[in-house]
C-alpha cells in the first residue's frame, strides 16, 4: 500500500438526496445506511473509500487509474456497493450532515492514512483493507478478488494457531501477520510472538524480526494514538502544526509505517488550510535531512513539501520539488506520477494563496 501524500485537487461534492455522490455518479454513494441496505438487497460487499478529494495526491491517482475506469465500475456493479467517505481540506464542499456522517465512520474505523479502502460485508463487518496500488485497473480488480479469500485464510491459520504451542504457534501467528490486506490486531499478535520467542531459543530468524537488542519503546501505534488525541484538542491551527512537529520529533526513531506518514500528512493539510506553510515546510525539511527514513516515506515527504510550496504561490519552487521527488521514484512507478503531481500543483496555484 502506498502511503498517503498531501497533494491538492478539487472534486466538488454535491450530495444528492438519494445518498449518491454527484461528483462520481449514481454508482457511488455517500451514505453508509443506504449502502448497507443496497448491499443486503443485492447480496454485495461494501467498498469504503476514505479520501481527501482536494488534497490527497494518491487518492486522486487511484481515482484516475482505477476507480473511474469503466472496467472497475463494471466489476463493482456486480460485486460491490461503492461508498465515498471524503475529508476535504475545504470543509464547505460538504454539508453539515455529510460532515457528521463521515466523522462518525472516521471514528468507528479510523484509517491509518489516505487513501484507505475497507472491504466489508453488508453488516459492515470488515474483512480486508487496501489502498493505492500501482499497475492500473485490471491488476487492482484481481487484487480485490484475492482479498475475498483473506477471511478464510486468516481463520484457517488462527484455528491452527489456537491448537499450537511454542515456536509452532509463533510461526503461525507470523503467517497471519503476513497476509496482505488482513485486518488483525497486529500489536497483540506481535506481543504473543515476542513472549513465545523469549521462551524458545531455537528460532533466530523470527527472534531477530521481533525482538530488538534494545529496551522496548513506543512506536508506530503509540504515535498514531497520540496524534489522534492531539488532533481532537480545541486549539488554533498554528498550535496544532507546532504540536505535531514536536510529536514527530519525539518519535524520531519511528522511521517507517503509517503513523509517521499520517502525522506529516496532517502537518501539510493544516498548514495549507491555515496559512502555516512556512512552519509546516520547516518540519518536513528536517525530516528530509534524515536519511534514516525509508525511500517511500522520503518520497511522500517531498510531495507534501511540493504541495505546501504551491499553496504559497511559488510555482518555481513547487516544480523544482516535484522534480526532486521524481529522482526518488523507481522508474517503473514513475509513469503518470509526474503528470498527476504537476496537475495538482497547477490546481493549487490557481487557488488564492493563504
Amino acid at each position: 500500500m502506498k502511503y498517503p501524500i498531501p497533494g491538492l485537487t478539487v472534486f466538488v461534492l454535491i450530495l444528492a438526496a438519494s445518498g449518491a455522490s454527484a461528483s462520481k455518479g449514481e454508482q457511488w454513494l455517500t451514505d453508509m445506511d443506504r449502502a448497507q441496505q443496497v448491499a443486503r438487497d443485492e447480496g454485495k460487499d461494501i467498498f469504503m473509500f476514505y479520501t481527501g478529494s482536494d488534497w490527497c495526491t494518491w487518492c486522486i491517482v487511484l481515482e484516475k487509474e482505477v476507480l473511474s475506469q469503466p472496467e472497475f465500475l463494471q466489476y463493482a456493479a456486480k460485486n460491490l456497493v461503492l461508498v465515498e467517505l471524503d475529508f476535504p481540506k475545504d470543509t464547505q464542499l460538504l454539508s453539515k450532515e455529510q460532515k457528521a456522517h463521515n466523522a462518525k465512520w472516521l471514528e468507528r474505523f479510523p484509517p491509518a492514512g489516505y487513501p484507505t479502502v475497507l472491504l466489508t460485508d453488508a453488516s459492515v463487518n470488515r474483512y480486508a483493507k487496501t489502498g493505492y496500488r500501482a499497475g492500473g485497473v485490471q491488476p487492482y480488480i484481481e487484487h480485490l478478488r484475492a482479498l475475498k479469500s483473506v477471511p478464510a485464510e486468516l481463520a484457517a491459520i488462527m484455528s491452527q494457531a489456537d491448537l499450537a504451542v511454542g515456536i509452532e504457534r509463533a510461526r503461525l501467528l507470523d503467517r497471519a501477520l503476513g497476509i496482505e490486506g488482513a485486518i488483525v490486531d497486529s500489536n497483540a499478535l506481535k506481543a504473543q510472538i515476542v513472549r513465545l520467542l523469549t521462551a524458545d531459543a531455537e528460532v533466530e530468524k523470527l527472534r531477530v524480526k521481533y525482538i530488538k537488542p534494545v529496551p522496548v519503546i513506543k512506536g508506530d501505534k503509540e504515535l498514531q494514538d497520540e496524534m489522534a488525541a492531539l488532533l481532537k484538542l480545541d486549539t488554533t491551527p498554528a498550535a496544532r502544526v507546532t504540536a505535531l512537529g514536536e510529536l514527530i520529533a519525539r518519535y524520531g526513531y519511528v522511521k517507517d509505517g503509517d503513523a509517521i506518514n499520517g502525522a506529516v500528512n496532517s502537518v501539510a493539510r493544516i498548514g495549507m488550510a491555515s496559512g502555516q506553510q512556512t512552519e509546516a515546510i520547516a518540519i518536513i525539511d528536517r525530516l528530509l535531512l534524515d536519511t534514516g527514513y525509508t525511500p517511500l516515506l522520503r518520497e511522500n515527504f517531498g510531495v507534501a513539501k511540493a504541495a505546501l510550496l504551491a499553496s504559497t504561490g511559488d510555482r518555481a519552487a513547487a516544480v523544482a520539488q516535484v522534480e526532486a521527488v521524481m529522482k526518488l521514484v523507481p522508474e517503473k512507478e514513475g509513469t503518470g506520477l509526474r503528470e498527476a503531481l504537476m496537475e495538482n500543483i497547477e490546481i493549487i496555484l490557481a487557488q488564492p494563496a493563504r
